[in-house]
Order: structure tokens, then C-alpha cells, then sequence
């Protein structure tokens, strides 16, 4: 796995949300790599790695003063719903819809 093959990068907040708890991280720390076959959410101590099968929808979100990526994935070991914060939703659903698809 090499840098050059990572297709996208961001800094920003996220929201996860699992059966008994919910965890937010603000800006920055969170960071969203997306990957052909994969997106990696990374935390300070934590890391999500969603393959291409796992993940089930992309939307926009709305929260009270910002925009997001809502990421909904088949059940685990990990949540099953993530908001990633950003500044450019439609361009990171654009490129996380090629996983979906």
C-alpha cells in the first residue's frame, strides 16, 4: 500500500454512532482517505477501514452549522453509521459512490 495509490485525503470532524454509544471528533482530528477499493477514517486512536463491499450508502448531511458525509456500512465489529464534517460534501460523495457502485 503506497501514498501514491491513495486517490484522496481531507482533515475535518466525524460523528460515529453505534448501538450504545456515539463518539465526535472535531476538526482536525479526523482524517478521511479515500482508496480504490476502500476508505480509511482516521482517528487519534482509532482507525475505520471500509472495504468496497462493506459500504452501503453515501448522502449529504446536514448538522446545525455544517455539512457532511453520512456513511452507512453492512454491521461489525464497528458502527454502522459515520458523518465525516467537511467543506466539499458533493466532492467526497462523488468519489465514495464509486465504492457503492
Amino acid at each position: 500500500m503506497k501514498y501514491e495509490d491513495r486517490i484522496y485525503s481531507e482533515r475535518g470532524g466525524v460523528r460515529i454512532t453505534g448501538a450504545d454509544a456515539q463518539l465526535n471528533w472535531t476538526w482536525p482530528f479526523a482524517e478521511l482517505q479515500v482508496w480504490a477499493d476502500r476508505c480509511e477514517i482516521k482517528l487519534p486512536f482509532r482507525r475505520i477501514v471500509l472495504q468496497r463491499r462493506e459500504v452501503r450508502s453515501v448522502t449529504e448531511f446536514a448538522g446545525w452549522f455544517s455539512m457532511g458525509v453520512k456513511i452507512c456500512f453492512a454491521e461489525r465489529e464497528v458502527p454502522c453509521e459515520v458523518v465525516f464534517w467537511t467543506r466539499n460534501p458533493k466532492k467526497i460523495i462523488h468519489l465514495l459512490l464509486r465504492l457503492v457502485s
